[in-house]
């Protein structure tokens, strides 16, 4: 009874997995038909939940795209924080939408391009021989970002860098901090020390900048780009030179 069972059973089985059955149960003549079906029911089940986690990831994508009011801009900004370990129930009280949303918007951009990451420029690539070396040129680079964003703002670079908490200061500020990120990435704790700041006053100020996009920061890119390859053409010529 029980083989007519299992004879029955594997008729009605797909074309997919009555090959496997079939494979199994003559393979070395070791198995009985009653052992083969567990291992099918196994491989069935096991693909069930396969296709189940495929319509969720699917679904989770729709709802995502569906996410009103979503810029690119604040899709990177979810990424990346919760890259850092910001949990998905916090990202969705935090910007309104729920939390599938929130992870269609992972997990289309995971797919798309991982924002955290970074490609380092093949003068890193060449300086991490040289940590020392490297460290001075992430300096330099931090102290080119302040004078350039002090330029612009018409404020001292001294206030930047110090106590000075009044708006016309800590707005040039961050915005000298999401520079230091996007143009030079540099570290956050590198940023921190450059700016006489803590950890998590660079995140929030980097968060700030990233989700206000204030109008002048095109052109500040612009000339961060710009000071730091003069920066880079002098110590080319300094180690010509030397």
């Amino acid at each position: 009874m029980i083989i007519t069972g299992n004879a029955k059973w594997r008729d009605a089985l797909p074309p997919k997995y009555r090959e496997l059955y079939d494979g199994i149960w003559r393979s070395g003549g070791r198995w009985t038909m009653g052992e083969v079906r567990p291992m099918v029911e196994q491989q069935m089940a096991v693909d069930e939940r396969r296709a189940a986690r495929a319509a969720a990831r699917t679904s989770v994508a729709r709802t995502a795209e569906r996410a009103p009011g979503r810029t690119d801009t604040e899709r990177d900004l979810i990424v990346t924080l919760f890259g850092r370990g910001v949990s998905v129930r916090r990202l969705s009280r935090r910007y309104g939408i729920s939390e599938d949303a929130i992870c269609g918007i992972i997990v289309n951009h995971r797919a798309a391009r991982p924002v955290w990451i970074r490609r380092r420029e093949p003068e890193a690539e060449a300086e991490s021989a040289n940590p020392a070396r490297a460290n001075l040129v992430r300096r330099d680079a931090m102290d080119a970002i302040i004078d350039v964003v002090a330029s612009h703002y018409g404020v001292q670079r001294d206030a930047l860098t110090g106590s000075n908490q009044t708006s016309d200061v800590v707005r040039p500020r961050q915005m000298a901090m999401y520079l230091a990120r996007e143009i030079a990435s540099l570290k956050w704790c590198e940023i921190g020390r450059g700016l006489g700041r803590a950890h998590d006053t660079v995140t929030y100020g980097h968060e700030c900048v990233a989700r206000r996009q204030p109008p002048e920061l095109a052109a500040l890119k612009d000339a961060v780009r710009a000071a730091l390859d003069i920066r880079r053409e002098a110590r080319k010529s300094d180690l010509c030179a030397a």
